[in-house]
């Protein structure tokens, strides 16, 4: 009999107790081939600088991490409930798009199954940030590139010109 009410007691734990979770899942990152015409006109250096500006819905960019602090940030399903986030604050060292400031503020989560980036004050990082389409924060998450290679500058200088610096 005890050991029915124990089994019982186990299974209920699990079933009624639980909570829906979500669980990260990435996809692989494919470096993309590019197509060359010869036939094609050149874009205007100027045209493509300003292009790169006006980028918001990405920034990619290198530099260290200033500043980590735990915060509250309204949840990406719209609603009112508040997920904790860490705010983290970055000089900028490197930047391809999506960069309007020497110092630009990224929010990840903080750890325990909620994808966030395990970011360390005065470490290196490129950082590969979406913009959420909810609160319109500069976002990171595990299943972008964190570290810095020769690979992944050389593939993003190819793709949008060599990355710019703050003078």
């Amino acid at each position: 009999m005890k050991r029915l009410v124990l089994m019982v007691s186990f299974i209920a734990f699990f079933t009624v107790g639980g909570q829906v979770v979500y669980g990260c899942t990435c996809g692989e990152i494919v470096k993309p081939g590019m197509v060359v015409n010869d036939n094609a006109p050149q874009p205007d250096p100027e045209e493509v600088k300003r292009w790169r500006l006006e980028q918001t819905e990405f920034a990619f960019f290198t530099g260290s991490v200033v500043k980590i602090q735990k915060v509250k940030v309204r949840g990406s399903d719209g609603s009112n409930h508040h997920s904790p986030m860490k705010r983290v604050t970055v000089r900028v060292e490197k930047y391809w798009l999506g960069v309007n400031s020497p110092r630009m503020i990224i929010y990840t989560g903080v750890g325990g199954g909620d994808c966030g980036v395990s970011y360390v004050k005065g470490n290196q990082y490129f950082f590969w940030a979406s913009r959420s389409r909810v609160s319109g924060l500069l976002e990171t998450g595990i299943c972008s590139p964190s570290r810095i290679t020769d690979t992944l500058v050389n593939d993003f200088n190819e793709l949008f010109g060599s990355a710019r610096e703050f003078l």
